[in-house]
């Protein structure tokens, strides 16, 4: 700021010169105000600078900023996936960050938009063991949130053993999902081949209601057990749960596969997988 009472000497404390004033105003000349005015310049030159230089180096050291709008691959329509990536949504938008979501066929499609640098996502649910640091070495894993049973539900006069699922109809999950998978090993562990039962490729809120109304045999699925599709399986009467008695089975033979031997080639002969 400017002073319109004459330019002072800070040095000498002195009166100013009449050479320093303006002999028709008497106020200090033009080119002294801008000798005095110079060094502030200076002093905010530097310190933008300084500011400047310590944001690229923040950048540099910690990474860029985070995005204001991020975008989640999902699950299908009722899903575990759904209703937890909605609670992401409600609490990231407190802090200011847009969550958008993005349905998809379940964790097999979500690994697939994450794996694909095009498909702008950057953050999925997937199931544990699904892939790999060899198969997606560009991704990292943020943490176990929840279990996800494997559910198998059948109508109320089946007797709900494997060896008479043959020639049946049984909703086993859409492509891209983790369901499919987990049916086809099931089914595979118990020798049933998968040219001899009827699969449809239903989503959760699909089958169930499918299975409901009579028009298939048998649903699988894998979710919580507090998902809604499934407490309402639970709580029908036409429709009972397959349970697995021998459940560590199919740990046992799931670890014999990723030492090399395949499916359902050795299981436990003192353990059957059903009783």
């Amino acid at each position: 700021m400017v002073c319109r009472c004459g330019a002072v000497d800070t040095e000498s404390n002195a009166a100013p010169h009449s050479g320093d004033l303006d002999p028709k105003t008497n106020l200090a000349t033009p080119e002294k105000i801008a000798w005095f005015a110079r060094p502030v310049l200076w002093l905010y030159g530097i310190v933008g600078g300084a500011l400047l230089a310590a944001l690229v180096a923040t950048v540099v050291w910690l990474g860029p900023l985070p995005p204001k709008a991020i975008v989640m691959s999902t699950g299908t329509q009722g899903s575990d996936y759904e209703l937890f990536a909605q609670k992401y949504q409600a609490v990231l938008k407190r802090s200011g960050v847009q969550l958008r979501l993005l349905p998809s066929s379940g964790p097999v499609d979500n690994l697939r938009r994450l794996n694909d640098p095009r498909s702008g996502v950057s953050v999925a649910f997937a199931q544990g063991g699904l892939t790999s640091a060899a198969q997606s070495p560009e991704l990292e894993s943020l943490g176990t949130l929840f279990y996800e049973p494997f559910w198998l539900f059948v109508r109320r006069d089946d007797s709900g053993r494997p060896e008479d699922f043959r020639g049946k109809r049984f909703a086993i999950g859409p492509e891209g999902s983790g369901t499919l998978i987990l049916a086809k090993t099931f089914l595979a562990l118990n020798g049933i081949e998968e040219n001899r039962v009827q699969l449809l490729p239903f989503a959760a809120v699909q089958a169930a209601n499918a299975l409901l109304r009579g028009e298939i045999d048998g649903a699988a699925m894998v979710s919580t057990w507090d998902t809604s599709v499934v407490r309402r399986l639970l709580a029908s009467s036409d429709v009972n749960l397959v349970s697995a008695p021998r459940g560590d089975a199919y740990v046992a033979v799931s670890i014999s596969d990723q030492a090399g031997v395949a499916h359902g080639r050795r299981q436990p002969r003192d353990e059957p997988t059903f009783q």
